[in-house]
């Protein structure tokens, strides 16, 4: 079993309630001639994220590291969102994806 988690996330007080990541490959499978499976090949791998917190968004539109376990490689963060309220901590929102086989 594969566990994913919130390695480092920092922002300056903010905090961070959630992280959903979704772990995507394509696949190629080879069959020889009895029809039956010789070979398989993933390929095209990504990982999509969205995270929510309170306080300071650590997170901006852009490329950069995302601070999560198995998301490393090049990612894009593609939306930010904010909200403020009169009788609560600040939220924010953001999600990207990001490609372990890119430099």
């Amino acid at each position: 079993m594969v566990t994913f988690g919130v390695t480092l996330v920092t922002g300056g007080g903010g905090i961070v309630e959630s992280v959903d990541l979704t772990h995507k490959a394509e696949f190629k499978r080879l069959i020889n001639s009895l029809g039956e499976q010789s070979q398989t090949k993933t390929y095209d791998s990504t990982f999509e994220f969205s995270a929510k917190g309170r306080g300071t968004n650590p997170y901006s539109t852009g490329v950069g590291n995302l601070g999560l376990a198995l998301a490393t490689g090049k990612a894009f963060v593609t939306k930010v969102t904010a909200s403020t309220k009169n009788d609560d901590f600040n939220a924010w929102e953001a999600s990207g994806i990001s490609y372990p086989s890119a430099s």
